[in-house]
C-alpha cells in the first residue's frame, strides 16, 4: 500500500526494466542459433558436396599415376624422397601434388563460394533479429498500462545507435570467420611441402615410406605402395576432417567473445533507459483523491500503531512479566 500511496516509488518501475533487459537473454538465444546455421551450413556448403566429390578426385590422382609409374625407378624413388616436388635435368620440374590437386581447386572453389554466401546470409538473418528485438522494446514499453514515458525521444535515438552496434559487432565477427575459412582453403588448395596442407599432411608418411625402401624389389614395392594409398584417396583423407576442425574451432574460440560484445551492447540499452527515461503515472483525478485518502489513512494507522497501540503491548508485557 505504501507503494501505491507514493507515485515516486511503484511496481511499475522494475516491471518496465523487465521489459527492456528481456531481448538481452534472448540475443543469447540468437547467437546460438546463429553459430549453429554456420556449422549446418559449412556442413551443406562444403563437407557433403565435397565428399560427393572424393570418387572423381580418386579417379583423376589414379590416371596421373599411370604416368609417373613409367618413370625409372631412381627418377621416380627421388620424387618419393622430395615429397612429390623435384627437378632433374632431363625432366624439369614436376609437381605430383599440384596435380592432385587439380579437381580439388575446381571443385573447393565452387563450394567455397557458396559457403560465403551463406554466411552472409546468415549474418544478415542475425542482425534482422536482434535489431527487431531493439525495435520491440519502446512498443513493449508503451503497451503496459496506466502509465506514460517521457521524455522517450533521446532514448529512442539511442536505440538506433545501439542498432548500428549490432550490425559492426556482427559483421567484424563474421569477417574474422571469413579470413580463418580463407585461410583453411589455402590449405587445402596448397600445392607445397608446407606443412598446414592438407594434402601434405595425409600423403608425406606415404612418400617417406616409399624414400626409405631399399633393396632389388624396392621400386616394385615402392610402386604398388604409392599405387594402393593413391587409389584408396589416402592423400585427400585430411581434407574435409580439416576444414571442419579449423572452422568449427575458430566459431568456438570467437563465439565468447561475440556474446561478450552482444550483451554489452544491451546492457548499454537498459544504461540508456536507466538514465534518460522517467516514469509517470497518467494524471487522474478520481485516483488521486483516492490515493491523498488512503495516505491520511496509512498515516493514521502508523501513528496508532507506534503511539497508542505501542505503549498498550509494551504495558501489557510489562503486566505479563
Amino acid at each position: 500500500m505504501d507503494n501505491w500511496c507514493n507515485p515516486s516509488s511503484t511496481p511499475r518501475d522494475e516491471e518496465l526494466r523487465k521489459l527492456v533487459l528481456k531481448p538481452r537473454k534472448n540475443a543469447e538465444q540468437e547467437i546460438a542459433k546463429y553459430i549453429t546455421e554456420m556449422k549446418s551450413g559449412l556442413t551443406s556448403c562444403v563437407l557433403e558436396k565435397l565428399d560427393k566429390c572424393r570418387a572423381s578426385w580418386v579417379e583423376h590422382s589414379k590416371a596421373s599415376f599411370k604416368k609417373w609409374k613409367t618413370w625409372n625407378a631412381n627418377t621416380f624413388a627421388a620424387w618419393c624422397r622430395n615429397k612429390g616436388a623435384y627437378k632433374t635435368k632431363t625432366r624439369g620440374y614436376y609437381n605430383w601434388n599440384a596435380e592432385f590437386l587439380e579437381p580439388v581447386i575446381k571443385d573447393v572453389t565452387e563450394v567455397w563460394h557458396s559457403f560465403h554466401e551463406d554466411l552472409i546470409t546468415s549474418r544478415e538473418k542475425c542482425i534482422s533479429i536482434l535489431a527487431g528485438m531493439v525495435d520491440s522494446i519502446p512498443e513493449d514499453l508503451k503497451a503496459v498500462h496506466p502509465i506514460a514515458i517521457e521524455p522517450m525521444a533521446p532514448f529512442l535515438e539511442t536505440l538506433s545507435t545501439r542498432k548500428d552496434h549490432l550490425r559492426s559487432v556482427l559483421e567484424k565477427f563474421s569477417k574474422e570467420i571469413e579470413t580463418v575459412s580463407r585461410d583453411t582453403k589455402f590449405n587445402v588448395t596448397m600445392e607445397d611441402s608446407h606443412p598446414n596442407a592438407f594434402l601434405i599432411e595425409a600423403i608425406s608418411p606415404i612418400y617417406e615410406k616409399c624414400g626409405k625402401l631399399k633393396g632389388l624389389h624396392s621400386h616394385h614395392v615402392r610402386l604398388a605402395l604409392l599405387e594402393n594409398a593413391i587409389s584408396e584417396g589416402e592423400q585427400f583423407t585430411k581434407i574435409t576432417s580439416g576444414i571442419k576442425k579449423a572452422i568449427e574451432d575458430a566459431l568456438h574460440d570467437r563465439q565468447l567473445k561475440l556474446l561478450h560484445d552482444i550483451h554489452r551492447i544491451f546492457d548499454g540499452i537498459m544504461d540508456d533507459f536507466d538514465s534518460m527515461c522517467s516514469v509517470e503515472e497518467i494524471q487522474n483525478a478520481q485516483r488521486d483523491a483516492l490515493r491523498a485518502r488512503t495516505q491520511i489513512f496509512v498515516k493514521k494507522a502508523k501513528d496508532m500503531i507506534n503511539g497508542a497501540i505501542s505503549e498498550a503491548l509494551a504495558k501489557a508485557e510489562t503486566d505479563s512479566a
